[in-house]
């Protein structure tokens, strides 16, 4: 597996309507914020041969969103995110009213002609094989780890649907997933997410290297 570059954004995206709407864009065409973390394939990463570009003016390769869920003790990604039916406050007491907005604004409103369910175009069924494969013993005990079809109508759903709607309105490839995990803070907790979230962005990896070697015609391989 080639080094790869994580960019983490920091602090933790507000769970407000009004920011997802306006700061997921901006991360996908400005690569802005976030740390730099550690590189997936094993020391530092090479120099950047862009000009004399930094990394985060290239833009992303691919993105993971991740958010609490509760109470199973579960971990989940998120095959599509919804465009309607938001119908709880969020953080800051607010609705989202789009069916509102949509009215007042027409053909301008913010997603007017983007399909109400929009799905990843990462291969989800080998990214989940592969997740699975890399996890503790192989997924056969700990935690369940799972495909889910339905992110919830809430935060979660509305910042997957962010990404992946501002990605459809460009003509860009949807490479991007949500990972659920539970609502706890212990550090039994904290500690297993971040394996099995370092274990899933490797398996993106794995899986878009080898549909890349594939379409360019170069034998894939299976790490």
């Amino acid at each position: 597996m080639p080094r790869v570059r994580l960019l983490v954004h920091k602090p933790a995206v507000r769970v407000s309507y009004d920011t997802v709407r306006d700061l997921v864009p901006r991360l996908w065409d400005e690569v802005e914020g976030g740390d730099e973390e550690a590189v997936a394939g094993g020391g530092d990463a090479p120099p950047s041969d862009n000009g004399g570009k930094s990394p985060r003016q290239r833009g992303y390769d691919l993105a993971l969103h991740i958010g609490m869920a509760g109470p199973p003790v579960r971990y989940s990604i998120e095959r599509r995110g919804h465009r309607d039916g938001y119908r709880h406050r969020d953080v800051d007491g607010k609705y989202l009213d789009d069916e509102k907005r949509r009215e007042r604004e027409g053909d301008d409103w913010i997603w007017h002609g983007v399909p109400d369910e929009l799905l990843t175009d990462l291969d989800i069924e080998d990214i989940y094989k592969r997740w699975v494969r890399r996890s503790p013993d192989g997924g056969e005990s700990g935690p369940e780890l799972r495909i889910s079809e339905d992110p919830g109508h809430y935060l979660c759903d509305f910042i997957y649907f962010t990404s992946l709607a501002h990605l459809y309105k460009q003509h860009r490839t949807r490479n991007v997933l949500f990972l659920h995990v539970p609502a706890s803070g212990t550090a039994e907790s904290v500690q297993t997410g971040t394996e099995l979230a370092t274990q899933l962005l490797r398996a993106m990896v794995e899986s878009e290297v080898e549909r890349r070697s594939k379409a360019d015609g170069a034998p894939g391989s299976t790490p």
